[in-house]
């Protein structure tokens, strides 16, 4: 993965299996943050003509919301819940302990507005420092505000690994029951 962003071009790459599957590079960031910028202080939706039609034309009472809470608290009281949140959780540490990336590296350079201002922010930042020393470094620009950088992680998985995971959470009853209630309960909202 790696992330860059300076002189007003950013770039985002992320590589699987060495392929790359997400590739975005823009020149003028700083213009396009600035447009939408612009677009919220004039509280101008970013939304397409085709969504903000469907929203006008679509009308919206308390009914629907009410209803909808009714199920979500039945959802929670289920007692499959607990057993299928549980299951979840233990999945999602599992999983990060699978992709956790052998090698991380960064290096940022952060600036404000006021020098007074970076230097508070730089201070606070170096009460972390035990914490992220060996994997990178974080700056101070004096001179103008911004945020400047990149960002790169290295690693590997094994694909059974991620298979025995994966089985380990939908081979479990009570998930799957659960999963076959949310589904149906979607299916007739």
């Amino acid at each position: 993965m790696k992330w860059l962003l300076e002189e007003g071009v950013q770039e985002s790459k992320i590589k699987l299996f060495g392929f790359i599957i997400y590739d975005k590079h823009i020149k003028d960031f700083e213009k396009v943050v600035e447009n939408k910028a612009h677009q919220a202080a004039d509280n101008t939706p970013y939304l397409s003509e085709e969504i903000v039609e469907e929203t006008v034309h679509k009308k919206i009472g308390w009914q629907p919301f009410i209803t909808q809470m009714i199920t979500v608290k039945e959802l929670f009281l289920d007692k499959r819940f607990s057993i299928f949140l549980k299951k979840t959780l233990t999945t999602l540490r599992r999983l990060l302990k699978c992709f956790k990336p052998y090698q991380i590296h960064f290096e940022f350079t952060v600036g404000k507005e006021n020098p007074a201002d970076t230097g508070e922010l730089i201070a606070q930042i170096t009460l972390l420092y035990p914490w992220y020393y060996k994997y990178g470094i974080i700056e101070g620009n004096y001179d103008e505000e911004g945020l400047w950088g990149s960002f790169s992680a290295k690693g590997r998985f094994k694909l059974i690994l991620l298979v025995n995971i994966f089985i380990g959470f939908i081979i479990n009853k009570e998930v799957r029951e659960y999963i076959q209630l949310l589904l149906k309960i979607r299916k007739e909202n």
